[in-house]
């Protein structure tokens, strides 16, 4: 019998979930996928039907954890649905969840997908007029039917600031959550981001646009040794210069939306995030 899925990075998206999968991947205790984001229990409403096609996307060994990280599984209301699939699949997951101070994470999201050509339009009207931006902002809104589903105890909430600023205790946090030995993580400085979305060179149209084909995606990605996959996404991923500048009234205006979500994330650590807070009214 193939071995169920240990344990998921669940989001949040821009927050850091590649280069946390890289370290985990790298990890001679855990098989991680050789997707990084299958989003198998997002695309699959009848996912009984193809468990099988999901598992193929494993090497699971003797005391080998498996995992993966999908951060679309955490998208609502788009997403509604995929906590409870995953809760019928394994009850005993363990879930990853990363997040960093929101507005911020707006900011590099807007960045993502201007550098993709995905959008043209300035910040002010795409920030307001799609939704997804501040959805994927509110954690609380998105934590929540995990927390319900498999329990405080299974959920691991990290920040993506004090990952940056002290790896090494973040990895620590993170092998005493899966219970193994945080001395398998390679010595990697996660403050050099995995996936960023400004400041990379370019690559031509063409392979923008090929990366963005699912199935043919799917069907390659397997193939390619995992180093040779990350190198070639850290280069594919970027295209602008430098950072896009948001102005202060519409970063007020989005802290102001995503602020009862923010307070939601200090009540289940138990402490106030002044990093994030810092430069915002708390009002």
């Amino acid at each position: 019998m193939t071995p169920l899925v240990d344990f998921m990075i669940i989001g949040a998206q821009k927050c850091g979930t590649t280069g946390l999968a890289r370290q985990l991947a790298e990890h001679p205790r855990i098989a991680f996928s050789r997707i990084k984001e299958p989003g198998f229990f997002n695309r699959e409403p009848q996912w009984q039907t193809h468990i099988d096609r999901y598992h193929e996307l494993f090497d699971p060994e003797p005391g080998k954890l498996c995992g993966e990280g999908s951060t679309m599984y955490t998208f609502l209301p788009e997403g509604a649905g995929t906590a409870e699939r995953i809760h019928a699949y394994n009850a005993e997951l363990k879930l990853i969840y990363i997040v960093r101070q929101p507005v911020e994470r707006v900011v590099s999201h807007y960045a993502h997908r201007l550098g993709h050509k995905r959008v043209s339009a300035p910040p002010e009207q795409e920030v307001l007029q799609q939704p997804s931006y501040i959805n994927r902002s509110r954690y609380g809104v998105q934590i929540r039917p995990y927390l319900e589903l498999f329990g405080r105890q299974n959920v691991l909430l990290l920040i993506f600031e004090e990952y940056i600023a002290d790896p090494a205790a973040a990895l620590q946090t993170v092998a005493d959550f899966l219970g193994i030995d945080s001395d398998g993580f390679r010595a990697a400085d996660a403050a050099e981001p995995a996936n960023p979305s400004a400041g990379q060179s370019r690559w031509g149209p063409l392979m923008r646009r090929l990366t963005r084909l699912r199935v043919l995606r799917r069907m390659l990605m397997p193939l390619v040794p995992a180093r040779a996959r990350r190198a070639a996404m850290q280069r594919i991923g970027v295209r602008l210069e430098s950072k896009p500048q948001f102005s202060r009234e519409l970063k007020q205006l989005i802290w102001r939306l995503v602020y009862d979500d923010v307070c939601t994330i200090e009540a289940l650590l138990g402490r106030r995030l002044n990093v994030w807070r810092a430069g915002y009214e708390d009002r």
